[in-house]
């Protein structure tokens, strides 16, 4: 009886040992890119001594702790509501604290950064910008004290000062040359003190000198002024507290670079919020402790003020000791902590890394042993894009070449996961790297200047496939001209910088690639000036004027010139002033003397009051009695209209002997109209033509007849002209489909017979259509191929009187969306447990896709969400999914669910390999069918042979 109960026992062994053997190791946690700390212990825990390290504990911990170094901690506090943290980069910064207000009526966003030590005297630096300058963001020195107390209020400095503590106000901090803070701009601040008698550079007790960009105030009174309590006796710098109230609950103030010159006499400019490892213990209060050390990897030990945050060891093992002191010199020290870094370092691609689709690069990585079989994964954000399972490696330093397919989409956020392929938590990521196209400004750089009217080399080089460029001149942030528009990607442009570019320091550059506005580069900031400069618009070389009358002298400059004089030469002669120190606004009313000297030699100089270097001379005109003849209409106040009758009427001199007269009709030098001969009796009838063009430099110029010598010119007057044209439609509500046919409408004013129409997407011409007629309406058939966009725009003008024109609103013309699945639409088999490539085509702007399973019409689970459209989507069969051949895939428009597609035809999933067949658990498998067999097959062949003997008997 017993040995008959034993065998179903030893059987159930053997299957047990089967179902191990048969577990997936797919199935084992797998790794998050939550950079989540794994929980291996190393070596137990010692007993709690008089000095405890709380943290790091004795664990593996992964490179990307989310806590940041800055000489040497940092701690937020404030408006909760607000934004307080670092991010990776903003305008050439990397690791950039970054506060924004949320909008509480009585706090503000704060942040406070601290030196190792205390100082009663030294320089800060650091760097910030904000948003809007005329919102408050005040910075001072000092944390329970705040000798040093400026801010940022209504585009000025201003600081908090103090006598004593009951005589104190805020004023403004006049910095040299007037500098004043500007938006988002990164400003270099230096702050030197002095609290003691020692003088500090040349600082006074209790004063202070702030330096932003190189701008520097004089001594500044120190704030004695403490809320609440009288200031302490003797005063030290132990932080900087920061505080925004700079309106943007997502940004808004940023930090950067902090340095204190006690802690390191060397201003390094780069990035101080670096990530770090925390460090943090306990210690038994009852001792009084005067001060603490650490010690990492056994080296010397290093001063901290208490829980601190190291910088980051590098990958591997490690041990930390915490060493306390107290006022008797007597020594505790803590247990030795033992920790590990993930012990897979990935040294290729590393942030600095811009790889190109279409091309190989080498995935780079070493370890402190070899792993033999590992898996490399390679996400986008936290989407698997790409998986090469059971690599195999042999040595600690490992290269795996990758070529990166064509259709790959771009992005910032890539990463490369390396795993053990035998114990998935054992595994490293890279740093985020890019998949792009890159371009690189070479010129101008910070150090360019230049100047109005001359020609620049703007130059730089590129990454990828970038075909043709846009260029771009930004002042600040805000955009001010477009340089060129698709040029040749040949790495140079000359730009001619012409007159009306105005003078400033925070100039740049822009250069984006033509096809994908989302790779682009900004130049550093460079200085443009404008050089001073006069040029005289009246009079000029055709200018005749009668003594006695008012006359109406113009001129133009560049540069920054308020006052003028003006004066008067005669063959090179000075004569007199005509007028001293006017206002330099382009105009002045002259009274010519009735006793003026008549000449044809006359000439203007106006000069800059202020830098005499600075003057222009007009083109000689002349002054004269009463001319033989002079014109009395028009005049310079006289408007004509096209195709309306005007009367020319002059005058003679007594002393005149003139019978007949010809007319014409200029447009400033150019001979426009000859009206011919006709008697000199004072009058001619002119009827305007049909489209001169409407100006105010118009001139009429009447000559004796007999004697060319004897002529004169009217003043200047305009023409204009009553015709107009306006578009209709399209509106900027207008969206119409390539292929398709629309009408083009259009109303006039005046007689107009034919129209020119041109289409326009953005800056560039497309089509155009001459000689249409004036009928209000035109029907056009959008072209295939044309590039979707919201930037088109019509233009109509008179196909004759090319002034007159108007422009359409932006409109839209959209590609009709489609998707086509390619694969699978087929019936094909897919294997539980692979990976696939399901992939599509699509027509139309189709940013986004979500992809669906379907199983007998049904729906079954969504596959991706929001997904790039990129055609291609890796999909790993899951294992739960029922065996069946009627499986479709859906994908549609993330944005718009009318536009699918399903596979055309069913295809088939069905069971895949076992993972826990392949390898080891084989064997294992093999092994337990062995063994249950043998045992059964004993205890049966022990039953056979009792059983004969029990016959023989």
């Amino acid at each position: 009886m017993i040995k008959s109960k034993k065998l179903p026992s030893i059987i159930l062994l053997g299957i047990l040992l089967i179902l191990a053997s048969n577990i997936d190791p797919q199935y084992n946690s797998k790794i998050s890119l939550n950079f989540e700390e794994n929980v291996h212990d190393i070596i137990p825990k010692t007993s709690q001594p008089f000095v405890n390290i709380t943290y790091p504990d004795n664990k593996t911990y992964l490179r990307d702790t989310d806590d940041y170094r800055c000489s040497y901690d940092f701690e937020d506090y404030g408006d909760f509501d607000g934004y307080n943290g670092i991010i990776d980069e903003l305008d050439g910064h990397n690791h950039v604290l970054k506060l924004g207000f949320g909008g509480s009526s009585y706090l503000y966003q704060g942040s406070r950064i601290g030196p190792l030590f205390p100082a009663y005297y030294g320089t800060v630096e650091f760097y910030f910008r904000t948003e809007d300058a005329s919102d408050k963001l005040e910075m001072f020195l000092g944390i329970d004290w705040e000798p040093v107390h400026f801010y940022v209020e209504g585009d000025q400095w201003r600081y908090w000062w103090s006598i004593d503590p009951y005589t104190t106000g805020s004023d403004i901090i006049s910095l040299a040359g007037g500098y004043k803070p500007q938006d988002n701009l990164w400003h270099h601040v230096k702050i030197d003190f002095e609290t003691t008698s020692v003088g500090y550079k040349g600082l006074s007790k209790e004063k202070w000198k702030l330096t932003v960009d190189g701008h520097s105030s004089g001594e500044l009174q120190m704030w004695k002024m403490v809320w609440g309590s009288d200031p302490p006796t003797s005063v030290v710098i132990d932080g900087v507290v920061l505080y925004s109230r700079v309106n943007y609950p997502d940004g808004g103030a940023y930090f950067d670079a902090f340095g204190f010159s006690w802690d390191n006499p060397y201003y390094s400019e780069g990035d101080n919020f670096e990530e770090g490892l925390p460090l943090s213990f306990t210690y038994e209060s009852a001792i009084e402790f005067d001060n603490f050390k650490y010690s990492l990897d056994g080296q010397a030990n290093i001063s901290i003020p208490g829980d601190f945050l190291i910088e980051l060891p590098d990958y591997g093992h490690h041990t930390i000791q915490v060493f306390g002191t107290d006022i008797d010199t007597n020594v505790y020290p803590t247990e030795i902590r033992h920790f590990l870094m993930s012990p897979i370092k990935i040294l290729t691609p590393n942030e600095n890394s811009v790889w190109e689709e279409g091309s190989s690069y080498d995935i780079t990585w070493i370890s402190e042993s070899s792993f033999g079989l590992i898996d490399i994964e390679i996400y986008k954000g936290n989407k698997l894009k790409f998986a090469f399972p059971n690599i195999n490696t042999s040595e600690a330093q490992g290269v795996f070449s990758w070529l990166i397919p064509d259709d790959t989409e771009r992005g910032t956020d890539w990463i490369v996961n390396i795993s053990s392929s035998m114990d998935p938590t054992t595994y490293s990521l890279s740093d985020l790297f890019h998949i792009a196209s890159s371009i690189t400004i070479i010129s101008p750089t910070s150090s360019s200047s230049w100047s109005s009217n001359n020609y620049y080399a703007i130059m730089w080089s590129t990454l990828g496939t970038i075909d043709f460029v846009d260029i771009e001149l930004y002042n600040g942030t805000e955009f001010k001209y477009s340089i060129v528009n698709r040029t040749e990607n040949d790495g140079i442009f000359n730009y001619f910088l012409n007159f009306s570019v105005e003078a400033g320091v925070i100039w740049r550059v822009k250069i984006i690639d033509s096809d994908n506005s989302s790779i682009f580069a900004y130049s550093p900031y460079f200085e443009i000036f404008t050089y001073k400069s006069f040029s005289f618009i009246y009079p000029n070389t055709k200018t005749v004027w009668e003594r006695g009358t008012s006359q109406y002298i113009t001129w133009a400059s560049t540069g920054n010139i308020s006052y003028v004089d003006i004066e008067l030469f005669k063959g090179g002669i000075f004569q007199y002033s005509i007028v001293n120190s006017t206002e330099n606004d382009w105009a002045r009313f002259w009274e010519i003397p009735v006793v003026q000297v008549a000449g044809s030699d006359y000439s203007l100089k106006i000069i800059d009051i202020y830098n005499s270097s600075i003057f222009a001379w007009s083109e000689e005109f002349e002054i004269k009695l009463i001319p033989d003849i002079y014109i009395t209409n028009p005049h310079s106040t006289s408007a004509w209209k096209s195709e309306s009758s005007y009367l020319i009427s002059w005058g003679n001199s007594a002393r005149a002997n003139i019978s007949r007269v010809i007319i014409e009709i200029y447009k400033g030098f150019d001979l426009k109209y000859s009206l011919g001969e006709t008697e000199n009796d004072g009058s001619y009838l002119w009827i305007l033509p049909y489209n001169p063009e409407p100006e105010t430099d118009w001139y009429v110029k009447i000559i004796d007849a007999h004697n060319s010598s004897i002529f004169t010119y009217s003043s200047s007057f305009e023409i204009y002209t009553d015709k107009s044209v306006f578009l209709t439609t399209p509106s900027s509500s207008s969206e119409w489909a390539a292929t398709n046919t629309y009408t083009i409408t259009w109303g006039t004013t005046g007689t107009i017979f034919k129209v020119n129409l041109s289409i326009y997407q953005g800056t560039n011409l497309i089509q155009t259509f001459e000689n249409v007629e004036n009928d209000g309406s035109f029907e056009w058939t959008i072209m295939e191929g044309v590039q979707a966009s919201t930037d088109w725009r019509i233009k109509i003008s008179v196909s004759d009187y090319e002034y007159v024109t108007d422009w359409s609103q932006d409109f839209e013309i959209y590609i009709i969306k489609w998707l086509g699945i390619t694969y699978p639409n087929s019936s094909v088999s897919l294997s539980k447990g692979q990976y696939y490539d399901l992939t599509w085509d699509h027509k139309g702007v189709i940013d986004r896709v979500d992809i669906e399973l379907y199983k007998d019409g049904r729906f079954v689970s969504t596959l991706a969400s929001n997904e790039f459209n990129d055609g291609r989507f890796l999909w790993r069969v899951s294992r739960d999914l029922a065996d069946s051949s009627n499986y479709k895939i859906k994908i549609k428009d993330s944005t718009n669910s009318s536009v699918f597609d399903y596979s055309d035809y069913f295809f088939e999933i069905k069971p895949g390999p076992e993972g826990g067949i392949a390898g080891y658990h084989l064997l294992i498998l093999i092994l337990g069918f062995c063994f249950t067999i043998l045992i059964f097959s004993k205890k049966i062949w022990k039953h056979i042979i009792r059983r004969s003997m029990h016959f023989s008997n």
